[in-house]
């Protein structure tokens, strides 16, 4: 093999989990044509994507890069379907419309990983809602109920008595429709989504098209360190989070997957990342670090709360830099360190001024202020923080649901442990 095609093959198959049917068909298929077709599949199930999201969004833009065609489709058809992979019940099913509003702010949020501009964005409606009866039953003709409860997500539901709907039997033979709709060469998906990809060899078989080539990429696990990440598990960060959101949701991840953030959201060096597993394994057993010229805070012991800070840091750093400017990353972890580290609430307080509309008397609701500033989600959630002694001004926690306050210009308000404001008069 040449050696522009070997480090071609490099990049693309870094840190991916398998190639079917091998990576000499990957080799092979881009010998023969150049300029392959990729395709990246997704169901506009919400209004936000998460970082577990970027892990296969990254493997289609590393295509894109070497000059391949990025294929973006948004499900908008089989997001009215549900996919049922690593599903322990149905999914809720979307109308269209839902499907295609959600799927206008998934579009601008991959644009923070993609180049949108230069890939072909499709929407899967366009193919499947014209098939008719008669194609709908050749496309079941194409598989078995047996071979369906295969998957580990169904076959378990079926052996737990469960339910499983028809339609969810469905959904592997309407993904695989749309390799055939637009001719993909290769399709990427994580790995839960290994059945359904090879639907998509096989039906384009059935239609006499060169089968598709199937990469799977990494699961990311969610901040609770168990789960896949999910917006159903509550377990997300989101890609459209604030740089101080995103920051503070890395931090709270647990130590064990800190590496595993690393691998999949950073361009960190294997070698390194490596030798951070090792030195997080001494850390729990209470070890000093292997190289004493490296150590990293005064009792000489490997933490891994450096680790994390550093994550943080680039992970927001690379979402957040376009819209907030270069160094957002490293001013995230400067007011982390000074909120979480030293207590210092000044230095992560936002400055405000309060709308006009809300002083009466030289007095202000607070209620109604921390609704207008958007501390809070809602004047009932203000008066339970209040209620429990979570929101302080001037650093004192009292009752306040039942007065106005007088807050002057410097005014320290602070809500729990992560929000702090500094009134402006």
């Amino acid at each position: 093999m040449e050696q522009s095609l070997k480090n071609h093959l490099e990049i693309l198959l870094r840190r991916t989990v398998e190639v079917l049917p091998t990576q000499e068909a990957l080799a092979e298929r881009i010998k023969k044509k150049g300029k392959l077709r990729v395709k990246l599949g997704i169901d506009p199930t919400s209004t936000d994507l998460t970082l577990g999201h970027t892990v296969v969004l990254q493997k289609l833009a590393d295509f894109q890069a070497m000059g391949h065609t990025a294929v973006l489709i948004f499900g908008d058809f089989t997001g009215m379907v549900g996919d049922p992979s690593g599903r322990s019940k149905a999914r809720p099913p979307l109308s269209l419309e839902q499907a295609r509003e959600n799927a206008k702010t998934y579009l601008e949020q991959a644009g923070k990983v993609l180049d949108v501009e230069r890939a072909e964005i499709r929407y899967n409606s366009e193919w499947l809602a014209p098939l008719t009866m008669k194609e709908c039953v050749e496309l079941c003709s194409q598989m078995t109920v047996a071979r369906m409860l295969e998957r580990e997500d169904l076959g378990m539901r079926f052996r737990n008595q469960e339910p499983i709907h028809i339609h969810e039997l469905l959904y592997a033979l309407l993904q695989g429709y749309d390799s055939v709709a637009i001719k993909c060469d290769v399709e990427l998906g994580a790995t839960e989504q290994k059945f359904n990809l090879l639907v998509g060899r096989q039906l384009m078989e059935h239609f006499s098209l060169e089968p598709q080539i199937v990469m799977t990429l990494p699961i990311l696990v969610g901040t609770d360190g168990v789960r896949k990440m999910s917006k159903s598990e509550g377990n997300y960060i989101a890609i459209m989070d604030s740089p101080a959101d995103m920051f503070g949701k890395i931090m709270s991840i647990p130590d064990v997957i800190i590496t595993n953030y690393f691998r999949l959201l950073t361009d960190k060096d294997e070698a390194e990342i490596k030798r951070m597993d090792e030195e997080i394994a001494r850390a729990k057993r209470g070890e000093k670090s292997a190289n004493e010229h490296e150590l990293i805070n005064e009792q000489e012991l490997i933490n891994p709360m450096d680790f994390k800070l550093e994550l943080a840091e680039l992970v927001t750093e690379r979402f957040h830099a376009k819209e907030h400017g270069a160094g957002i990353g490293k001013k995230e972890r400067e007011k982390f360190i000074a909120a979480f580290r030293k207590r210092d609430k000044e230095a992560i307080a936002e400055e405000i001024k309060i709308p006009p509309h809300l002083i009466k008397d030289g007095k202000v609701d607070i209620v109604k202020l921390l609704v207008e500033i958007g501390a809070v989600k809602s004047a009932r959630q203000a008066r339970r923080l209040i209620a429990e002694g979570a929101v302080r001004v001037n650093g004192v926690g009292k009752n306040l649901a039942e007065l106005s306050v007088e807050l002057s210009n410097g005014t320290l308000i602070e809500i729990g442990k992560k929000k702090a404001y500094r009134i402006l008069i």
